[in-house]
């Protein structure tokens, strides 16, 4: 194997490389990401049962006050 192929096959290596890193970041963030919007769905879930919550409390209120 020439010199000249082994120097493409290293900068080929070298470009795979960064090209790993870069996906690795892409991913770690992409994961990080995901987790935000999962604690915000969380979030958003309690906001509605408590609006649900507070509904089922008002009707049961309007209920006993039509049947004294």
């Amino acid at each position: 194997m020439s010199k000249r192929e082994l120097d493409n096959m290293n900068n080929q290596i070298v470009l795979i490389r960064r090209s790993m890193c870069q996906l690795s970041a892409t991913c770690n963030n992409k994961r990080n990401d995901i987790a935000c919007l999962q604690n915000q769905i969380q979030v958003l879930e309690g906001h509605i049962n408590g609006i649900k919550n507070r509904n089922q409390h008002q009707q049961e209120e309007i209920q006993n006050k039509s049947y004294p």
